[in-house]
């Protein structure tokens, strides 16, 4: 699952990186507009939230079913 979701990032934020030599010119292309009204920057930013965004819930769905197992096997292991 990490890996799949490193692997995500990865692809989602390909060629981003800046150095300092090139920031300058790196941060004008980032604030060119593409897309209606949105800059590359925007673009970039939302796409690593969604990310991000799809990876919480993922935890927050396996934290509930390791939860309602434990709840099944305190009811199975009382009943015994």
């Amino acid at each position: 699952e990490f890996l799949h979701r490193a692997a995500q990032v990865a692809i989602v934020c390909m060629r981003t990186t800046v150095t300092s030599r090139d920031i300058t010119e790196r941060i004008r292309i980032l604030e060119q507009e593409i897309f209606k009204g949105r800059t590359k920057m925007e673009t970039e930013f939302q796409a690593v939230c969604l990310v991000s965004e799809d990876f919480t819930k993922h935890i927050k769905e396996v934290e509930n079913t390791e939860q309602d197992e434990s709840v099944y096997e305190n009811n199975v292991n009382n009943s015994a």
